[in-house]
């Protein structure tokens, strides 16, 4: 994450227009037309994102959940989603709960305990 709360993808599955993973692209904090990204303002204020998101080059339904390091401060985000495919959004919302699922495992997972901490909770 830089100073202006860009987010930089370090691992993906998600294809990017060379159909290569798009590793290396940004979740910018801000859009094009000026508003704040829904998605980087609601994992910076500590909370999970559920919703659409515009991945790389396509929209899917998506889930965000906020890394933090020992101090509590939002260091990264760890990604779950569909993509979406025309008016699919119940059976893609069912798979993303499955993903949502792992996603946090993988939170608790890389979640470094510090004496007398107890590990972060889903939202």
């Amino acid at each position: 994450m830089d100073d202006a709360g860009d987010m930089l993808r370090v691992a993906t599955n998600v294809p990017d227009t060379d159909g290569k993973r798009g590793i290396g692209t940004f979740i910018p904090a801000t859009n094009p037309d000026g508003t704040a990204n829904p998605v980087v303002k609601t994992v910076l204020g500590g909370q999970t994102y559920r919703g659409r998101a515009f991945i790389v080059t396509d929209w899917y339904i998506s889930a965000y959940e906020p890394i933090f390091n020992a101090q509590g401060k939002v260091i990264g985000m760890l990604c779950a989603a569909v993509k979406q495919q025309g008016n699919r959004l119940s059976a893609a919302s069912s798979h993303l709960c499955l993903q949502q699922r792992a996603a946090q495992l993988c939170r608790c997972l890389l979640w470094q305990r510090q004496p007398g901490e107890q590990p972060p909770t889903g939202h």
